[in-house]
């Protein structure tokens, strides 16, 4: 049986899934039935001959009780204390951030609460209305309300995914002098380090750039920049991934191996330097993919073996899900799809089509590789974003090289920035190609908006499944993708779901709240835009409003366009008054309160985000089918 890990790993990331959307309850209903058809398969001559099927369902039994021991041993246990108040002693973990609304949020370790029968020891989020005055793995002493953060892996923005399932409101506290200066401290202040070399050394235009290129931090990044880079479908440069470990661990490796240092110490020196970057950025769930893939080819170039990419990404993913929450954090679902992508679909591609000219070759392996990532990451975007840009198919070809001359910059500049003739070069080159990203980025937002296309549908999301389910059985089945089957399917699936989809549209009427708080009603005729503030709700605005004929738009309070004041009944469909500071919406029957801090849909209360605000990254789509 080939490709053992790649079985078992993305078994369990599947069913991880699976249970992460289903009640608690159901879970013992699954493993029972699992087991139950183990046996079978044990006893049945046909079935244990094809041993697949014993290695999956045993994969399923292995994620169902990792789960269940999780949920009962961690989570629940900690989420007991949602609404209560309590001592506590903490260390701060990572570096603070600064919320929209001039608060600070802190990831802190707790080391004990005075209530006995509770768990002393856990992850959570601390919110406070001022910076703290501890350092890093410092002693606090506090009093907190704790508050869960939401009620399943999905829903928790990836916290859950970084064990942590409780946010707290801070009272008072008191800081000892007790530090423990462990691994974590010096990563951590190494990572201060650097943020603060890049501060002191690149032009403020360009250094929040920086510092998310080599930290993966991007709470210092403008969110113009950020609703470029989605536009554009660059995203991924400002999100430490695979990308990044990748463009570091290879130049050490290759630097080392130039300076002719031997196989053994060069593996030893980059592994080192993998976990100390995969620290400053903070051991995520896709650097940590990333990270052992790349320590599963080092030791096969050790031992003189090719390793198989599919089967260690199977490897990588099934130690993650060690936490089965690791699988609802959007950014590993983007990356481990992204590397299927890349390792399957790819390489079919490459059977039928081999530039030899280097140039040609080069922008074909970019092309080819974004498709691919598209293609395997499409259900993604449609389950957490519901938009899709193809600029960056093409886009990837100039940012790439890009990023990957920022990024060895920086390292350079971090390393000598004390010796200004060595510091010279990187520093320029750093800010050269980081501000031509910048630049690129929002020259190509502002002309190529069209190309995101609105993903929203179910019907997509039916066709995507449709797609991967042909490509899963032409794996496992035949061995092979068969692109002359695959290519006229997907064709096919995509013209008939886009039919579905616009008539779908031509018969809803929509709710769309932008990420950073607009609020946009619409149906086939009438367009109505509320709170267009800044630059992504423009954004939002125009790819709403491009390329249709509404026969009436209604701009109320947006100072990014021209607006006018016009409340009241603005069609059969929709109505929009405001009362007391809260926007009230009437969309088909259903009523719609909406602040800065949540949403009310008939009635019930929906949160946005961990702080009641409204997140970064995630917008809002709410469809109603209208009677034809």
């Amino acid at each position: 049986m080939k490709r053992v890990f790649a079985f078992i790993g993305f078994t369990v990331a599947i069913t991880l899934i699976v249970l992460n959307i289903i009640p608690f309850s159901f879970v013992k209903y699954i493993t029972i039935a699992a087991v139950a058809l183990f046996i079978v398969s044990l006893l049945v001559k046909s079935l244990r001959k094809e041993k697949v099927i014993p290695v999956v369902l045993v994969s399923v039994i292995f994620a169902c009780s990792v789960f269940s021991v999780h949920y009962i041993s961690s989570y629940n246990p900690v989420v007991n204390l949602d609404g209560e108040k309590a001592d506590i002693s903490f260390e701060i973990i990572d570096l603070p951030t600064k919320k929209t609304d001039g608060g600070y949020s802190y990831t802190v370790k707790v080391k004990s609460v005075d209530i006995p029968s509770s768990p002393q020891t856990f992850k959570m989020k601390l919110n406070t209305n001022f910076p703290l005055k501890a350092d890093a793995y410092q002693t606090v002493h506090a009093n907190v309300y704790f508050k869960q953060i939401a009620d399943n892996g999905f829903d928790s923005f990836g916290y859950f995914g970084d064990g942590i399932y409780l946010s707290a409101a801070l009272y008072s506290y008191e800081v000892t002098p007790i530090v423990r200066q462990n691994i974590g401290y010096h990563i951590l202040e190494i990572r201060k380090t650097i943020i603060d070399i890049l501060k002191d050394n690149l032009p403020s235009g360009v250094y929040p750039l920086a510092v998310s290129v080599m930290t993966g931090d991007k709470s210092y990044l403008d969110s113009d920049i950020i609703s470029d880079f989605k536009i554009c479908g660059i995203s991924h440069i400002i999100a430490v991934s695979g990308l990044h470990i990748s463009i570091i661990c290879m130049s050490v490796y290759s630097l080392l191996k130039l300076f002719g240092v031997s196989k053994f110490k060069n593996t030893f020196i980059t592994l080192i330097v993998l976990f100390v970057y995969s620290g400053i950025a903070d051991y995520s769930k896709s650097v940590l993919r990333a990270g052992i893939m790349i320590t599963v080819l080092l030791l096969a170039k050790l031992i003189d073996k090719k390793s198989d990419t599919l089967n260690s990404l199977g490897l990588s993913v099934f130690i993650i899900c060690f936490n089965p929450y690791a699988v609802t954090d959007i950014s590993a679902l983007l990356t481990v799809t992204a590397v299927i992508g890349i390792v399957v679909v790819k390489k079919e591609i490459d059977k039928h089509f081999s530039p030899e000219n280097n140039v040609i070759r080069y922008i074909y392996d970019v092309m080819s590789i974004s498709f691919s990532v598209l293609l395997t990451t499409f259900p993604v975007m449609w389950l957490y974003f519901g938009s899709v840009s193809i600029v960056g198919v093409f886009l990837n070809i100039i940012i790439i090289p890009l990023l990957q001359a920022a990024l060895i910059s920086i390292v350079f500049l971090c390393l000598f920035f004390k010796i200004p003739f060595l510091a010279f070069i990187p520093k320029a080159v750093s800010y050269f190609t980081l501000n031509l990203i910048i630049v690129i980025s929002d020259f190509c937002a502002d002309t190529f908006s069209l190309f995101v296309f609105d993903i929203s549908s179910s019907v997509f999301g039916v066709a995507a499944a449709g797609v991967l389910l042909l490509i899963a059985v032409s794996i496992f089945v035949g061995k092979d993708i068969n692109l002359k089957i695959t290519a006229p399917f997907i064709a096919i699936v995509l013209v008939i779901s886009s039919l579905f989809a616009g008539y779908e549209r031509e018969y809803s009427t929509y709710l769309y709240i932008s990420s950073s708080g607009a609020v946009f009603a619409y149906s086939k005729d009438v367009f109505v835009a509320i709170d267009v503030d800044d630059k992504n709700d423009k954004y939002a605005y125009d790819s709403l409003v491009e390329n249709k004929n509404f026969d009436y738009i209604d701009l109320i309070d947006c100072d990014y366009l021209e607006s006018n004041d016009a409340f009241g009944d603005l069609c059969e469909n929709i109505s929009v008054n405001r009362v007391n500071g809260i926007l009230i919406l009437t969309i088909c029957d259903n009523i719609f309160e909406i602040d800065e801090d949540y949403v009310t849909i008939n009635n019930n209360i929906y949160v946005r985000d961990l702080y009641g605000k409204y997140s970064i990254d995630t917008d809002t789509v709410i469809r109603f089918a209208q009677e034809v």
